[in-house]
Parts: C-alpha cells; sequence; structure tokens
C-alpha cells in the first residue's frame, strides 16, 4: 500500500522529510526496510549552527553520503533501488541533456535544494514541456506567509496526496537565489536521483 508523503516536524528536517518520501514515492509501505528509514534520520540535520547540538537542517554532503550508502545497501541486501547524487549547475538543472532532467525523465525521483526563504529540500516527482511537479515537505499556509518575496508561478494541489503537493512553472526553478523554489541555493547546488530497480 502507498503511503501520503510526509511533511516536516520541525522547521529543519526537510531533507529527512524528503529523503523518506523520495522511498514512499518508489515503493509500497510494506517494501521499504525499518533500517533504511532509521538510517536516512541518523545522518541527515548534520548541518550544525557552530554550537554543540544545535543543528539547522542538512547538508548536501549528508545527501550524497546517502545516495552512496544506498548503493552499497542495495549490494548487501537486495533492496531494488540506484541513487546518483548530482553537484553544481550544469548537472542540477533543467536544461536539456542535464543529469537532472534525464533522471527524472527515466523514471527517477529527485531530492533537490531550493529555496524557500532559506535553503530547503523538495522531492520532485515530474516534470513536462511547461511544469515541474514536486512535493515541498513544509505545511504552510497559502499564500506562504512566512516569506517577504512575492511567490510567482507555483500553484498548490491537494489532489495528489501521494505524488506531488505544488505545481511550478519550470523557468522558476533557474530564476536567481531568493526566488522560491529556484534552484540557486545559498550554499549551491546539490540533488540526489533515487530509482527503483526492479521495474515495478
Amino acid at each position: 500500500m502507498k503511503t501520503p508523503l510526509r511533511y516536516q516536524v520541525t522547521h529543519y528536517d526537510c531533507g529527512t522529510a524528503t529523503f523518506i518520501n523520495a522511498l514512499m514515492y518508489l515503493f509500497e509501505r510494506e517494501e521499504i526496510p525499518q533500517e533504511v528509514v532509521e538510517y536516512v534520520t541518523m545522518v541527515t540535520g548534520d548541518r550544525n549552527l557552530g554550537l554543540a547540538g544545535m543543528h539547522q537542517g542538512t547538508s548536501g554532503k549528508a545527501l550524497a553520503f546517502l545516495s552512496s550508502w544506498c548503493n552499497d545497501y542495495v549490494s548487501d541486501k537486495g533492496f531494488p533501488v540506484r541513487s546518483q547524487a548530482l553537484l553544481g549547475e550544469e548537472e542540477v538543472s533543467l536544461r536539456e541533456g542535464s543529469p537532472l532532467l534525464e533522471g527524472i525523465r527515466s523514471g527517477a525521483v529527485a531530492a533537490v535544494e531550493c529555496c524557500l526563504g532559506a535553503d530547503h529540500y523538495v522531492l520532485v516527482t515530474g516534470v513536462d514541456d511547461t511544469y515541474v511537479y514536486l512535493w515541498d515537505p513544509y505545511y504552510d499556509t497559502w499564500p506562504m506567509h512566512e516569506l517577504s518575496v512575492p511567490v510567482v508561478g507555483v500553484r498548490l494541489d491537494w489532489d495528489h496526496p501521494h505524488e506531488y503537493n505544488r505545481v511550478v512553472e519550470r523557468w522558476v526553478l533557474e530564476e536567481p537565489a531568493g526566488t522560491p523554489y529556484s534552484l540557486n541555493a545559498k550554499v549551491g547546488r546539490d540533488a540526489v536521483l533515487l530509482w527503483r530497480t526492479d521495474g515495478k
């Protein structure tokens, strides 16, 4: 059985929620090993504020590490997932031929870092010539009341709880840093692609 995608429970666990949402999108609930969920939770939330025990989100390095760990886990346990970490503007872009776009077109989902007031992870589940379909784990009223800039080119969608809750015009993702849902995050572009490999 598929489970509706989840929302983050604090201001800072978007990376955790997004990586777990990638697995929830690709697999039935019964297929996801509990140890994978526990490991994702343990590794994410590593972006430190400079004070012991004070964390503010998940770094791209943590998601890249999880991507590599998933591939090793497949070898050890046979869990049918493949992952690829992407870094920089050439790879994390929706321009034709980019690894991100080609990965999504080939059936992958993508945990991508974008802008949403601060750097923020969302799950891209689909793309066409005009729109990007994504799940934003940050639950908020609409229009987003915490943002100081207007949200343009974005439509809320409550009708696809297993797939996406935002429909974003493709041009938005290439806008300058600070634009909601732009891929130009403050610390640079990063993403992780995940595929299901058993053909189901």
